[in-house]
């Protein structure tokens, strides 16, 4: 090229301004950095943003930011706030400036307001630096000076939201509108997993298996989730269907009247040639659901590694950065795409069958025509095509090709991040599916460590890079990657539509259509102007990259995809073992979509059948309409059929009773060993922690003191608790040494029961229960699956699962034990507010001389009077061993309410008691009512309560009591609202708990032969933890003085205590602490936690000695 066309290429490449103007692009970089300092600098219920608000010592927060290292963040904070605010406030001064001075509409006030907002301006800088340099002079919160500035920034952001509105409302509001609408159902799947699943507590353990299980792990970076983003962020487009500027199609894929629907935008009408802005504004707002997509991608994952590796930032603040800056990428690549067509799109019209969503002006392919003239219409549109034939054969000119080939750049940066992105995570999943199958146990530390958790979040990070280049260029695939060969790259270049005319003529000019188009394509790559693929660009070429750029072929994989994934719900659905293996974020996916891709078909075809003009449209519009009202119609009917005819889904199926098979009260203290000690076991509810915990701490017992079942006299638990000592009770069943049990207790303890839940909440026992009457479905749902699943792993489910009843497998257990076996007591809670129970013995009737004061008036679940019909005679039945269980692990919405006939329903044990020592007490009580006891020291031996308690809470309160002597007085409450203080009434467990507790302290200190002990399961907390529980402003009770300081020392005196007893050694360390969560999925790291806080340097497991010894 010659010198004198180089000013000339430089005039006009400076026709375009810059993507982002360098003040923007500052603002950005500098709003970035600050999150991230903030997010450094956070000690929660302290610290929690480097401008603190809490009045607090500046040698303490000096020592603060010491001891934690963040004193680099907190002055990183302020430094580049000094920067970042300035700029933000310079950014907006020239926005509302040059508004203004654009208006013609206003009087001269509008200036004097100007004069005045920017004086605000001003001062709210100043404002700002103030409190800057009183933060890093004093390490005090300047509540004067940060008031004010407040309210400065205020006023100031009022001012430019009024003057954006006004100036962008009418250019964007429309499209912010039409994107809601479309968006819908997407959004609320975004919200699903980026919101409310990563604060549900079970996340923790479910991420956790992810890699603990990496072919799940594989599923979701390798199929799920690129997937999901695609179909997310396009299926949305269909939707927007405002003023009726679309012309809808039926592809070839179709089945009765249910077809693969696509479009092709229309602004031929004189009135919408300005609407192609809206059009373009929303499929950019449509692809950021991608985006958001895989923002909340990475925060449901990172979330658990910030709080399992303490992480020193915030995830999410993460998360928000790698959503703004993806936003900005795609903003940019856009601009990028529009100016390239912008120079190429005529001449591409001009050659080709071109056409691209992203930029359209008024030619189209595919106009509706009166039906008189369709004859001549597609005689003009073949003169049109063979016009563009002849074109095709002309030669482009260097300018023109150069032009074309400025895109080849931004596909080449494509094959690279897809090729990079694939590759890495291909090698990550390999290797830590090469380590869980070389590992003898379930438990492999080197498949869930900070490392392996990073790489994951760089792939869902190269994937969403990958997903924006995707998005954007996909139309452009085409071009690049042509081959003839492939009919489905070639049809990416039009739609060609039948026109219905005379029957031969129609034939003749469709193939004529055809036969144009074809040729125009293989005129204009005969000398191909974008010119041979090679390197990376060759591999894309190879994989045949041009069919992407098909709609209807994309349309075809998505719904083949969406194939796979109702097979695979319903598989999880059918065999009842699937479940198991599979993790739970993968079920709820699946369910989602699943949903989704439904809401999504019916949608579809609504709208063709509602706004196409085709002639099969319109012939079955109200065939179609009649079809989807029939189905309702159906659903509805069903709904009512299996209201009135219910399948009994819910109803515990009974057993007939044998009182021959049963102990009663007074066989079973008379057997009793003449020990001076007698222990009475409440164990706390709380899902699979509880389970766990219980089953750990009643082994350890076991270990410890070789006669702990002959002083055992009850086990009573609520919820997990009652599961927990039904599990340990069926384990003991056989003679086991200590390795079999341990090993059958990490089993269950680590079992993905979660899944299985979640299957069946979201698949069969959600259809069943709605839509499935007259059969019976007795013992097929979600709670019975679960125990059922327990059983087998306690190597007991002939037994326990069939027709043995609770009582009679209790008197096994009894009887294999040489006689010595505690009382087992399931608690529940039945709906109408009274007290379940199942107690193992029988015996225990109420009469006027001799009152039961085990059950008072609570309903006994385990002895019923079942009227049979067909005898016309009422017959004893009872309950078998799990489905007594399972009436007190059935928390509302989790778990279904049992049905026990003449009885009612009943939810969790936990809702009426959920410490399991009520009843333990009651018993204790029914015991000692005997002639010559009058008083509780009359007592032979000493009676030990025991309290298995894994709740976080009560441990926090217990071990800040223990550590603040002087006592914590509320200065001020924590702030709730109504809505809040209702659910938290509702839901808490601790109101019964707090009272036999006390009950029982109370006769500790007044009698000998009452003991009271409490086997806490430690946990990790901070100092928001305790504000949560106490309240927001908390003073010592003796100085009337705050005590934050003699808090932390508590938190970190705790915190690392844990520490040193989960972890041997220093190379342990590294490895995260995982603690239980309340839930029904447990990881394997949160077991193995467990099993180290029983260890005798523990509280636990001091406890647990302190037990053991006593005399």
């Amino acid at each position: 090229m010659s010198a004198d066309n180089q000013p000339t290429k430089k005039k006009k490449a400076s026709t375009y301004k810059r993507v982002f103007k360098p003040r923007i692009l500052w603002l950005l970089i500098l709003t970035v950095l600050i999150l991230i300092a903030a997010s450094c600098c956070r000690i929660p219920g302290l610290i929690d943003h480097p401008q603190f608000t809490n009045k607090l010592d500046a040698n303490f927060v000096i020592q603060l930011l010491t001891d934690n290292h963040m004193m680099w963040s907190y002055w990183a904070f302020f430094i580049i706030d000094f920067v970042w605010a300035f700029v933000l406030l310079r950014s907006i001064w020239i926005f509302v400036d040059d508004f203004v001075k654009n208006q013609t509409d206003y009087g001269k006030w509008i200036h004097s307001v100007l004069k005045v907002f920017k004086i605000i301006i001003v001062l709210a800088y100043v404002f700002d630096v103030c409190e800057n340099v009183l933060y890093l002079w004093n390490y005090e919160y300047p509540k004067t000076i940060a008031g004010i500035k407040m309210g400065l920034y205020a006023v100031v952001l009022l001012g430019w939201l009024l003057v954006a509105i006004k100036k962008y409302y009418k250019r964007y509001f429309p499209s912010l509108l039409s994107f809601l609408k479309s968006a819908f159902y997407s959004l609320v799947i975004i919200v699903i997993i980026g919101v409310l699943l990563p604060k549900a507590s079970q996340v923790n353990s479910i991420v956790v298996n992810l890699y603990m299980r990496p072919y799940n792990l594989g599923i979701l970076l390798l199929v799920a989730a690129p997937i999901y983003a695609v179909m997310l962020a396009h299926y949305p487009s269909y939707f927007n269907i405002d003023k009726n500027r679309r012309k809808w199609y039926r592809a070839n894929w179709s089945w009765q009247l249910i077809s693969t629907v696509f479009y092709k935008n229309d602004y031929t009408k004189p009135e919408e040639k300005g609407t192609h802005a809206i059009e373009g504004h929303v499929n950019f707002l449509l692809r950021i659901l991608g985006i958001l997509f895989y923002a909340a991608l990475f925060y449901f994952i990172s979330f658990t590694s910030e709080t399992n590796f303490h992480w020193p930032f915030a995830t999410s603040v993460i998360s928000s950065s790698m959503l703004l800056l993806g936003l900005c990428l795609l903003y940019y690549l856009r601009i990028k795409k529009q100016r390239w067509l912008k120079s190429n799109v005529t001449l591409l019209k001009s050659r080709i069958p071109f056409y691209d969503g992203d930029f359209n002006d008024a030619d189209s392919d595919i106009d509706e025509v009166e039906e008189a003239d369709l004859q001549q219409e597609a005689k003009r549109r073949l003169e049109k095509d063979l016009e563009k034939l002849a074109s095709a054969e002309k030669s482009l000119t260097t300018e023109e090709t150069e032009n074309l080939r400025k895109i080849i750049p931004h596909i080449r940066i494509y094959g690279w991040i897809i090729t990079v992105t694939v590759l890495i995570t291909i090698l990550f999943i390999g290797y830590l599916l090469f380590k869980y199958m070389t590992s003898d146990t379930e438990l492999n530390n080197s498949l869930y460590t900070e490392g392996t958790a990073i790489v994951s979040l760089v792939c869902i990070v190269l994937q969403m890079v990958s997903f924006i280049y995707y998005r954007t260029f996909r139309s452009i695939f085409r071009l690049l990657f042509f081959s003839a060969d492939s009919k489905l790259v070639v049809n990416a270049f039009y739609v060609m539509r039948v026109l219905k005319v005379d029957a031969d003529e129609e034939v003749q000019l469709t193939q004529a259509h055809l036969d144009a188009k074809k040729g125009q394509l293989k005129e204009f790559y005969k000398h191909n102007p974008f010119g041979d693929p090679t390197g990376i660009l060759k591999l894309l070429d190879r994989l045949n990259m041009g069919i992407f750029s098909n709609n209807i072929f994309f349309l075809q994989a998505t719904a083949i995809f969406g194939m796979f994934n109702t097979a695979f719900f319903l598989l999880m659905n059918l065999v009842d073992e699937l479940p198991f293996h599979f993790n739970a974020a993968l079920i709820i996916l699946s369910a989602l979509f699943l949903y989704y891709g439904m809401l999504v078909v019916i949608t579809k075809n609504f709208i063709f059948y509602r706004y196409s003009k085709e002639e099969y449209a319109v012939r079955n519009r109200q065939l179609f309409n009649f079809y989807l009202i029939i189905g309702l119609v159906v659903m509805l009917v069903f709904n009512v059929l299996t209201t009135k005819f219910p399948n009994n889904l819910f109803v515990l199926e009974t057993v007939d009773r044998d009182k021959e098979s049963e102990l009663t009260l007074k066989e079973y203290t008379e057997a009793l060993s003449p020990t001076k000690i007698k222990y009475y076991i409440g164990a706390y509810g709380g899902g699979m922690k509880s389970n766990a915990w219980t089953m750990t701490v009643l082994d350890e017992l076991y270990k410890k003191d070789s006669t702990f079942l002959e002083k055992a006299v009850v086990m009573s638990g609520a919820s997990g608790g009652t599961i927990g000592i039904t599990n340990w009770s069926a384990i003991m069943k056989e003679d086991r040494d200590s390795l079999a049990r341990t090993r059958m207790i990490t089993d269950i303890s680590t079992e993905h029961v979660l899944s299985m839940d979640l299957t069946h909440i979201l698949g069969r026992d959600l259809v069943n229960y709605m839509f499935v009457p007259f059969f019976n479905k007795s013992g097929q749902d979600r709670s019975s699956k679960a125990m059922e699943r327990y059983a087998k792993l306690a190597e007991n489910q002939e037994a326990i699962c069939s027709s043995t009843s609770y009582r009679a497998f209790w008197k096994e257990v009894y009887t294999e034990n040489n006689n010595q076996f505690p009382i087992l007591i399931s608690n529940s809670t039945n709906v109408r507010g009274n007290q379940g129970m199942a107690v193992s013995i029988g015996g225990i009737n109420s009469t006027n001389t001799y009152p039961s004061l085990l059950y008072q008036k609570a309903d006994n679940i385990l002895e019923l009077e079942v009227y049979n019909d067909e005898a016309e005679k009422l017959e004893q039945k009872t309950i078998s061993y799990y489905n007594a269980a399972s009436t007190s692990n059935r928390f509302p919405l989790i778990s279904p309410a049992a049905k026990i006939p003449t009885l009612g329903h009943f939810n969790d044990g936990g809702i009426y008691e959920n410490s399991g020592l009520l009843s333990a007490y009651k018993l204790f009580r029914q015991i000692n009512n005997q002639p010559g006891i009058t008083d509780l020291d009359c007592l032979p031996e000493t009676n030990v309560f025991i309290s298995i308690v894994n709740d976080k809470n009560a441990y926090i309160k217990k071990t800040v009591q223990d550590y603040i002597k002087d006592g914590i007085r509320i200065k001020k409450i924590n702030p709730n609202t109504e809505l809040n203080a209702i659910l938290n009434s509702v839901s808490s467990t601790e109101m019964m708990p707090i009272f036999i507790k006390t009950e029982l302290e109370r006769l500790d200190s007044l009698h000998q032969t009452i003991d009271f002990k409490t086997i806490y399961l430690p946990h990790q907390f901070n100092m928001q933890d305790i504000k949560d529980i106490y309240g927001l402003e908390l003073i010592s009770e003796k100085t009337n003085k705050p005590i934050y300081e003699h808090l932390y020392k508590c938190v970190t005196a705790n915190n690392d205590s844990i520490k040193k007893w989960r972890f041997s050694t220093a190379a342990n360390k590294r490895n995260p602490i995982i603690e239980a969560p309340m839930s029904r999925v447990m990881a394997p790291q949160a077991y193995e936690f467990m099993q180290k806080m029983v260890l005798d340097e523990t509280p636990a497991g001091r406890m647990i000695k302190e037990i053991s010894a006593i005399e």
